[in-house]
């Protein structure tokens, strides 16, 4: 399971790296503007985060602290299209904040289920 984390984790990192370069060449070539390539490359930030997110719930947990995965799964993926989105649509004035904004609940969200998950005792503990 590890192996294939790590995998996973070079893959984005390179898909990241591709859009990154891509964007500049067409930059460089004047197909885009500046401006373009800033949100191209924020947008595919949000997409990778959304991706990542949604493996999240797929590790092994079990009772609470696989609820906690699911949740911060569920807040993560839909930060991520929010912040794609926000950087995709949205004024450059508002989409900075507004998209960390984003994030940052979905963060909140997650501390509070992992807490929720970690803190929680148990009604009838196994007699060991």
């Amino acid at each position: 399971m590890t192996k294939r984390l790590i995998l996973n984790g070079l893959v984005m990192g390179g898909l990241l790296i591709v859009a990154a370069a891509i964007l500049k060449f067409a930059e460089h070539a004047a197909l885009i503007t500046a401006d373009m390539s800033a949100r191209g490359g924020q947008v595919a930030i949000g997409l990778a985060l959304a991706v990542y997110a949604n493996l999240m719930p797929k590790r092994m947990a079990l009772g609470r602290h696989l609820t906690a995965l699911r949740a911060g799964g569920w807040a993560f993926v839909l930060a991520g299209l929010a912040y794609a989105a926000l950087w995709a649509f949205a004024p450059l004035s508002l989409a900075w904040p507004a998209s960390i904004a984003a994030v940052g609940a979905a963060l909140g969200i997650c501390l509070i289920f992992t807490v929720w998950a970690c803190t929680a005792r148990t009604r009838n503990p196994s007699p060991r």
